[in-house]
């Protein structure tokens, strides 16, 4: 019987420590919202009534102003970028192919020189 009443005891505890912790995350979220919701109030009221220094800069400076200089660098970064991946692209494709031409039959040339090597020196060693 003491065994049930301290397991209740024990999961009452363990209750009242959740409820507790569950209160402290809902009072930060409730903080959280507020200043989120001051903040957006803020942006909207901003974005209402834009301010005169910027719509003045928009219309001294032309909204259809086209960067063409910019465009430029742009284009030659991108295509060089692309030209070098081609490039090494290609060139990873040459290496992997003249290895694969020293295999003879599917065997590294090497191998098959190192096992003639062996294959020599054990006749003369026991010849």
């Amino acid at each position: 019987m003491q065994d049930i009443g301290k397991k209740i005891l024990f999961y009452i505890n363990k209750i009242e420590n959740n409820t507790v912790y569950i209160t402290e995350i809902l009072q930060t979220t409730n903080k959280t919202i507020k200043k989120n919701s001051e903040f957006l109030a803020n942006l909207a009221e901003n974005l209402a009534e834009p301010s005169s220094s910027l719509t003045s800069q928009i219309k001294s400076n032309g909204a259809t102003d086209y960067d063409s200089s910019g465009a430029a660098k742009y284009i030659i970064v991108v295509v060089l970028l692309y030209g070098f991946g081609i490039i090494f692209f290609i060139g990873s494709q040459v290496r992997s192919t003249q290895k694969s031409s020293d295999d003879v039959d599917g065997v590294n040339a090497e191998k098959i020189l190192k096992s003639m090597d062996t294959v020599i020196f054990t006749k003369e060693v026991l010849g």
